[in-house]
Order: C-alpha cells, then sequence, then structure tokens
C-alpha cells in the first residue's frame, strides 16, 4: 500500500486470513498464505495473468476489515532478460485525521492516482470508483474527474457516522487492470 506522497508501508498481523492466487489464462497456477517473500511463476511464452490478493482481519481490527486485489497483466519473455510485470498500484491521496477518519455528512474529495511498479506513471484509459457506507452490501458510483498530472480526483459524500468502503477499478492502454475493494476504507466522525 502506498500514499499519493510515495510512502509505502504493509502490514500483517498474524491473525488476518491471506490468499494469494495466480492465474495464467484462467489456470489457477499457484495459491499461497502471503504475498510478501513469494515467487511466483511467470511462463516466457505469451499470456495473460490475473494475481489476487485476498486478506480478512479479525474483529477487534476496526479498519480494512477485508480488502481484495485483483491485478490483470500480459508477460512474455522480455528481449533484455527481465522486467518489471506490468501491475498498476494505486495511490490514495485521502485527506484523513490520525485515527483515519473523515469529516461526517460532507461531500468530500480526495486523489487517486497510478503507478507501475517501476514508478513510472501508466497511460490510464479508465477509472471507476464506487462506495459503500454498509460494508460492501451495496454499491453507489463516486464522481471521478481527470485532475492534473496523471491524477483524478474523487468525489463522493461521507455519511453521518460509520465507515466508507471503496471500491476501484482501472485498466491502461497495455491491457493492465486493476480492481480492489477495501471494506471500511475508513471511518467518519
Amino acid at each position: 500500500m502506498s500514499d499519493s506522497q510515495g510512502h509505502a508501508g504493509f502490514f500483517e498481523h498474524e491473525a488476518d486470513k491471506r490468499a494469494v492466487r495466480l492465474y495464467q489464462d484462467g489456470k489457477l497456477l499457484k495459491e499461497v498464505p502471503r504475498l510478501s517473500l513469494t515467487t511466483l511463476p511467470v511462463s516466457p511464452d505469451p499470456a495473460t495473468y490475473r494475481l489476487t490478493l485476498d486478506t480478512e482481519r479479525p474483529a477487534w481490527f476496526p479498519l480494512s476489515t477485508q480488502t481484495s486485489t485483483a491485478w490483470t497483466f500480459k508477460s512474455a519473455r522480455p528481449a533484455s532478460g527481465t522486467e518489471d510485470l506490468a501491475l498498476l498500484w494505486p495511490k490514495y491521496g485521502l485527506d484523513l485525521d490520525a485515527q483515519n477518519s473523515a469529516r461526517r455528512n460532507r461531500t468530500d474529495h480526495f486523489d487517486l492516482g497510478f503507478a507501475l511498479q517501476t514508478g513510472t506513471a501508466p497511460d490510464i484509459r479508465g477509472v471507476e470508483v464506487t462506495m459503500s457506507t454498509d460494508d460492501g452490501d451495496t454499491w453507489h458510483p463516486a464522481k471521478v474527474k481527470s485532475a492534473k498530472g496523471d491524477s483524478y480526483r474523487v468525489t463522493l459524500r461521507n455519511p453521518d457516522s460509520g465507515y466508507v468502503s471503496l471500491h476501484v477499478k482501472a485498466w491502461d492502454a497495455n491491457g493492465s487492470k486493476i480492481e480492489q475493494t477495501l471494506i471500511r476504507a475508513y471511518a467518519v466522525r
């Protein structure tokens, strides 16, 4: 995970339930319990891959109780021998307080950007964002507008109290896609 300033972090707790799955042209190749320090097979032949990471946190952890990320990308043997996979990484610029909370009952905005593993900006062709205030039972579209540079401005309405969940989809000119769901992405106070 990273923010819009490029600060990255990874938090795992032994009580988290995790599943990482790699598919090649729709066929499951490998399933492991964690993504970090994991080597996943990628064929030298051209193929379309889907890498999924699903997590579920224990009940005592109030935020990001469930997350689901799916990367779709194409890969083939590179001419240079090695290269970074074309995974799209979202960068959320949420304006939250120290408790990861936003102000209640107001229209709010946040910046959303994307980067490749190399740190370069991809040629994004589409972005969709939906929000939920009932832990993902129902979803409502958020307004997404292009902003300066390679970022987007997302507008949504915070509820009176509770939590906001986010679902983001994006795709680029090279066929890479990301679909990410964050249940209880932030609290509202």
